[in-house]
């Protein structure tokens, strides 16, 4: 399971800058890892979600939006 930030939409990347990064990033991250699971979190409020989850589904399969007060078994 990877646990990662995912702050912006694509089309935003480089607004986001450095240290933070878009969920098609994490994505790539991801399946670069061998994760099995990606959790995405750190999402900038004035972002739909599910924009930001199609997104990262581009480039890993197996990803879903942290939720508040959520619980994810390692």
């Amino acid at each position: 399971m990877f646990l990662c930030e995912a702050s912006a939409v694509e089309e935003d990347a480089e607004f986001a800058g450095t240290g933070h990064m878009t969920a098609v990033q994490a994505g790539e991250v991801a399946r670069k890892a061998g994760v099995k699971r990606l959790l995405l979190t750190h999402i900038w409020p004035f972002y739909d979600e599910d924009t930001l989850l199609a997104e990262c589904l581009t480039t890993f399969d197996a990803c879903e939006i942290v939720g508040e007060g959520g619980r994810y078994s390692v």
